[in-house]
Protein backbone atom coordinates (compact mmCIF):
# COMPACT_ATOMS: atom_id res chain seq x y z
CA UNK A 1 0.00 0.00 0.00
CA UNK A 2 1.15 3.51 -0.77
CA UNK A 3 1.47 5.93 2.10
CA UNK A 4 -0.78 8.88 2.83
CA UNK A 5 2.40 10.93 2.88
CA UNK A 6 2.11 11.06 -0.91
CA UNK A 7 -0.05 14.17 -1.11
CA UNK A 8 -0.43 13.86 -4.87
CA UNK A 9 -2.10 10.49 -4.56
CA UNK A 10 -3.75 9.51 -7.84
CA UNK A 11 -7.24 8.09 -7.53
CA UNK A 12 -6.55 5.58 -10.29
CA UNK A 13 -3.87 3.80 -8.23
CA UNK A 14 -6.52 2.26 -5.97
CA UNK A 15 -9.95 3.42 -7.09
CA UNK A 16 -9.52 2.13 -10.63
CA UNK A 17 -12.52 -0.14 -10.84
CA UNK A 18 -16.15 1.01 -10.88
CA UNK A 19 -15.17 4.69 -10.93
CA UNK A 20 -12.29 4.43 -13.38
CA UNK A 21 -14.26 6.49 -15.89
CA UNK A 22 -14.81 9.35 -13.42
CA UNK A 23 -12.36 12.16 -14.08
CA UNK A 24 -11.44 12.94 -10.48
CA UNK A 25 -8.43 13.82 -8.36
CA UNK A 26 -7.74 13.02 -4.74
CA UNK A 27 -5.32 14.24 -2.08
CA UNK A 28 -4.47 13.30 1.49
CA UNK A 29 -2.90 15.38 4.26
CA UNK A 30 -1.04 13.95 7.25
CA UNK A 31 -2.64 15.83 10.15
CA UNK A 32 0.17 14.93 12.53
CA UNK A 33 2.72 16.62 10.26
CA UNK A 34 0.61 19.77 10.20
CA UNK A 35 0.37 19.76 13.98
CA UNK A 36 4.16 19.38 14.25
CA UNK A 37 4.72 22.32 11.92
CA UNK A 38 2.24 24.50 13.83
CA UNK A 39 4.01 23.67 17.09
CA UNK A 40 7.44 24.37 15.62
CA UNK A 41 6.75 27.43 13.48
CA UNK A 42 3.70 28.96 15.12
CA UNK A 43 -0.01 29.30 14.46
CA UNK A 44 0.44 31.49 11.38
CA UNK A 45 2.65 29.03 9.47
CA UNK A 46 -0.21 28.09 7.12
CA UNK A 47 -1.81 31.53 6.70
CA UNK A 48 -0.25 31.99 3.27
CA UNK A 49 -2.34 29.08 1.97
CA UNK A 50 -5.69 30.50 3.11
CA UNK A 51 -7.98 33.10 1.59
CA UNK A 52 -9.29 35.94 3.74
CA UNK A 53 -12.63 34.19 4.27
CA UNK A 54 -10.95 30.91 5.22
CA UNK A 55 -8.59 32.68 7.60
CA UNK A 56 -11.42 34.56 9.35
CA UNK A 57 -13.52 31.40 9.61
CA UNK A 58 -10.57 29.55 11.14
CA UNK A 59 -10.12 32.27 13.76
CA UNK A 60 -13.75 31.88 14.86
CA UNK A 61 -13.24 28.22 15.75
CA UNK A 62 -12.41 27.94 19.45
CA UNK A 63 -11.92 24.19 19.79
CA UNK A 64 -8.43 23.19 18.69
CA UNK A 65 -9.52 19.90 17.05
CA UNK A 66 -12.05 21.74 14.90
CA UNK A 67 -9.39 24.26 13.90
CA UNK A 68 -6.96 21.51 12.89
CA UNK A 69 -9.65 19.57 11.00
CA UNK A 70 -10.76 22.71 9.14
CA UNK A 71 -7.19 23.67 8.22
CA UNK A 72 -6.18 20.18 7.08
CA UNK A 73 -9.43 19.73 5.17
CA UNK A 74 -8.73 22.96 3.26
CA UNK A 75 -5.15 21.96 2.56
CA UNK A 76 -6.29 18.57 1.24
CA UNK A 77 -9.00 20.23 -0.83
CA UNK A 78 -6.66 22.80 -2.37
CA UNK A 79 -4.13 20.12 -3.23
CA UNK A 80 -6.81 17.98 -4.88
CA UNK A 81 -7.96 21.01 -6.90
CA UNK A 82 -4.37 21.83 -7.79
CA UNK A 83 -3.73 18.30 -9.02
CA UNK A 84 -6.99 18.31 -10.97
CA UNK A 85 -6.08 21.55 -12.73
CA UNK A 86 -2.66 20.26 -13.69
CA UNK A 87 -4.13 17.07 -15.12
CA UNK A 88 -7.12 18.53 -16.91
CA UNK A 89 -6.91 22.26 -17.55
CA UNK A 90 -3.51 22.75 -19.11
CA UNK A 91 -2.45 24.95 -16.20
CA UNK A 92 1.28 25.51 -15.84
CA UNK A 93 2.42 23.08 -13.08
CA UNK A 94 5.04 25.57 -11.89
CA UNK A 95 2.42 28.28 -11.33
CA UNK A 96 -0.01 25.91 -9.63
CA UNK A 97 2.73 24.56 -7.36
CA UNK A 98 3.38 28.03 -5.94
CA UNK A 99 1.91 28.51 -2.46
CA UNK A 100 0.41 31.83 -3.60
CA UNK A 101 -1.84 29.90 -5.99
CA UNK A 102 -3.56 28.35 -2.98
CA UNK A 103 -5.03 31.77 -2.21
CA UNK A 104 -6.79 31.65 -5.58
CA UNK A 105 -8.68 28.56 -4.38
CA UNK A 106 -11.40 29.11 -1.79
CA UNK A 107 -13.42 26.31 -0.24
CA UNK A 108 -16.57 27.49 1.50
CA UNK A 109 -19.39 25.76 3.31
CA UNK A 110 -22.84 26.03 1.76
CA UNK A 111 -26.07 26.35 3.75
CA UNK A 112 -26.36 22.55 3.90
CA UNK A 113 -22.75 22.22 5.08
CA UNK A 114 -21.63 20.83 1.74
CA UNK A 115 -18.29 22.37 0.68
CA UNK A 116 -18.07 24.38 -2.53
CA UNK A 117 -14.88 25.34 -4.34
CA UNK A 118 -14.26 28.65 -6.10
CA UNK A 119 -11.23 29.53 -8.18
CA UNK A 120 -10.33 33.17 -8.71
CA UNK A 121 -10.58 33.88 -12.42
CA UNK A 122 -11.10 37.63 -12.64
CA UNK A 123 -14.72 37.26 -13.74
CA UNK A 124 -16.40 37.84 -10.42
CA UNK A 125 -15.91 38.23 -6.69
CA UNK A 126 -16.07 34.49 -6.02
CA UNK A 127 -14.60 33.23 -9.26
CA UNK A 128 -15.65 30.08 -11.08
CA UNK A 129 -17.14 26.99 -9.51
CA UNK A 130 -16.85 24.23 -12.10
CA UNK A 131 -15.95 21.47 -9.65
CA UNK A 132 -17.57 19.32 -7.01
CA UNK A 133 -15.46 18.82 -3.91
CA UNK A 134 -15.79 16.52 -0.92
CA UNK A 135 -13.70 16.58 2.25
CA UNK A 136 -13.25 14.06 5.05
CA UNK A 137 -10.99 13.69 8.06
CA UNK A 138 -10.35 11.13 10.72
CA UNK A 139 -7.65 10.51 13.29
CA UNK A 140 -4.37 11.61 11.67
CA UNK A 141 -5.56 12.02 8.06
CA UNK A 142 -7.60 14.47 5.97
CA UNK A 143 -8.77 13.61 2.46
CA UNK A 144 -10.43 15.40 -0.43
CA UNK A 145 -11.96 14.39 -3.75
CA UNK A 146 -12.54 16.76 -6.69
CA UNK A 147 -14.43 16.20 -9.93
CA UNK A 148 -15.88 18.22 -12.81
CA UNK A 149 -19.55 19.16 -12.43
CA UNK A 150 -20.15 18.29 -16.06
CA UNK A 151 -19.22 14.67 -15.38
CA UNK A 152 -21.64 13.89 -12.54
CA UNK A 153 -24.24 15.27 -10.12
CA UNK A 154 -22.29 14.83 -6.92
CA UNK A 155 -19.31 13.11 -5.32
CA UNK A 156 -18.42 12.04 -1.81
CA UNK A 157 -15.36 10.77 0.01
CA UNK A 158 -15.08 9.39 3.52
CA UNK A 159 -12.09 8.08 5.40
CA UNK A 160 -12.40 6.06 8.60
CA UNK A 161 -9.78 4.59 10.87
CA UNK A 162 -10.23 0.86 11.36
CA UNK A 163 -10.84 0.50 15.09
CA UNK A 164 -13.17 -0.92 17.69
CA UNK A 165 -16.54 0.86 17.41
CA UNK A 166 -19.13 1.82 19.98
CA UNK A 167 -21.66 -1.06 20.20
CA UNK A 168 -24.52 1.42 19.78
CA UNK A 169 -23.45 1.91 16.16
CA UNK A 170 -24.62 -1.62 15.40
CA UNK A 171 -28.30 -0.76 15.79
CA UNK A 172 -28.16 2.90 14.77
CA UNK A 173 -26.42 2.51 11.44
CA UNK A 174 -27.07 -0.97 10.07
CA UNK A 175 -30.12 -2.80 8.75
CA UNK A 176 -30.83 -6.45 9.53
CA UNK A 177 -29.48 -7.40 6.11
CA UNK A 178 -26.23 -5.52 6.73
CA UNK A 179 -25.83 -7.03 10.18
CA UNK A 180 -26.20 -10.49 8.66
CA UNK A 181 -23.52 -9.76 6.05
CA UNK A 182 -21.17 -8.37 8.70
CA UNK A 183 -21.65 -11.44 10.86
CA UNK A 184 -20.86 -13.67 7.87
CA UNK A 185 -17.66 -11.70 7.27
CA UNK A 186 -16.64 -12.24 10.89
CA UNK A 187 -17.27 -16.00 10.63
CA UNK A 188 -15.11 -16.19 7.49
CA UNK A 189 -12.35 -14.43 9.40
CA UNK A 190 -11.80 -17.57 11.47
CA UNK A 191 -9.18 -16.67 14.09
CA UNK A 192 -9.18 -13.03 12.97
CA UNK A 193 -12.92 -12.52 13.35
CA UNK A 194 -12.61 -9.36 15.46
CA UNK A 195 -10.13 -7.72 13.09
CA UNK A 196 -12.22 -8.62 10.05
CA UNK A 197 -15.39 -7.30 11.67
CA UNK A 198 -13.71 -3.99 12.60
CA UNK A 199 -12.51 -3.58 9.01
CA UNK A 200 -15.90 -4.35 7.48
CA UNK A 201 -17.77 -2.07 9.88
CA UNK A 202 -15.40 0.72 8.89
CA UNK A 203 -16.05 -0.13 5.22
CA UNK A 204 -19.84 -0.05 5.57
CA UNK A 205 -19.79 3.12 7.64
CA UNK A 206 -17.49 4.95 5.23
CA UNK A 207 -19.58 3.91 2.21
CA UNK A 208 -22.72 5.29 3.84
CA UNK A 209 -20.95 8.56 4.68
CA UNK A 210 -19.57 8.90 1.15
CA UNK A 211 -23.02 8.29 -0.35
CA UNK A 212 -24.60 10.95 1.89
CA UNK A 213 -21.92 13.43 0.88
CA UNK A 214 -22.45 12.69 -2.81
CA UNK A 215 -26.07 13.74 -2.35
CA UNK A 216 -25.16 16.77 -0.23
CA UNK A 217 -27.23 15.74 2.79
CA UNK A 218 -24.59 15.38 5.51
CA UNK A 219 -26.09 13.30 8.33
CA UNK A 220 -29.62 14.58 7.79
CA UNK A 221 -31.04 11.24 6.69
CA UNK A 222 -31.35 7.89 8.43
CA UNK A 223 -28.20 5.81 7.89
CA UNK A 224 -30.40 2.76 7.44
CA UNK A 225 -31.96 4.41 4.38
CA UNK A 226 -28.62 3.74 2.67
CA UNK A 227 -28.39 -0.05 2.65
CA UNK A 228 -25.36 -1.93 1.40
CA UNK A 229 -26.70 -4.93 -0.46
CA UNK A 230 -23.35 -6.57 -1.18
CA UNK A 231 -19.66 -5.76 -1.43
CA UNK A 232 -16.96 -7.01 -3.74
CA UNK A 233 -13.19 -6.50 -3.68
CA UNK A 234 -13.65 -2.77 -4.25
CA UNK A 235 -17.18 -1.94 -5.36
CA UNK A 236 -20.42 -2.01 -3.37
CA UNK A 237 -24.05 -2.33 -4.39
CA UNK A 238 -26.20 0.20 -2.53
CA UNK A 239 -29.98 0.36 -2.14
CA UNK A 240 -31.60 3.71 -1.28
CA UNK A 241 -34.84 3.94 0.67
CA UNK A 242 -37.17 6.55 2.14
CA UNK A 243 -35.36 9.87 2.73
CA UNK A 244 -32.27 8.79 0.79
CA UNK A 245 -34.36 7.81 -2.24
CA UNK A 246 -36.31 11.07 -2.00
CA UNK A 247 -33.05 13.02 -2.16
CA UNK A 248 -31.77 10.88 -5.04
CA UNK A 249 -34.93 11.58 -7.04
CA UNK A 250 -34.81 15.29 -6.18
CA UNK A 251 -31.34 15.44 -7.71
CA UNK A 252 -32.68 13.53 -10.73
CA UNK A 253 -30.14 10.80 -10.21
CA UNK A 254 -29.93 7.83 -12.55
CA UNK A 255 -27.04 5.85 -11.09
CA UNK A 256 -25.16 5.73 -7.81
CA UNK A 257 -21.75 4.07 -7.70
CA UNK A 258 -19.65 3.44 -4.61
CA UNK A 259 -16.40 1.69 -3.83
CA UNK A 260 -13.90 1.39 -1.03
CA UNK A 261 -10.38 0.24 -0.35
CA UNK A 262 -8.12 -0.20 2.63
CA UNK A 263 -4.98 1.92 2.79
CA UNK A 264 -2.73 1.30 5.79
CA UNK A 265 -5.01 1.35 8.86
CA UNK A 266 -7.78 3.29 7.16
CA UNK A 267 -10.80 2.57 4.98
CA UNK A 268 -11.38 5.04 2.16
CA UNK A 269 -14.71 5.11 0.31
CA UNK A 270 -15.86 7.23 -2.60
CA UNK A 271 -19.31 7.62 -4.12
CA UNK A 272 -20.55 9.27 -7.28
CA UNK A 273 -24.08 10.28 -8.29
CA UNK A 274 -24.89 10.39 -12.01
Amino acid sequence: MRSFRNIYYDIKQHHNHTLKFLNSSIAFIDIYNVQKRLKKKGGDSYDKFLTEWEYLFLQKLKINKRRIDFLCGRLAGKRAVMRHLIRNSGVNPEKVAESSFFKDIEIRRTVTGRPAVFIKDGKGRNGSSDFYISISHTEGVAASLVSNKQDCKGIGIDIEKIANRDPSLWNVAFTDHEKSMLEQCAVKGNGNAKEVLDEEIARYWSIKEAVMKSMGVGVNIDLKDIEIVETHDYSASVRLKNGAMDRFQLLEGNTLKAESTRIEKFMVSIACLY
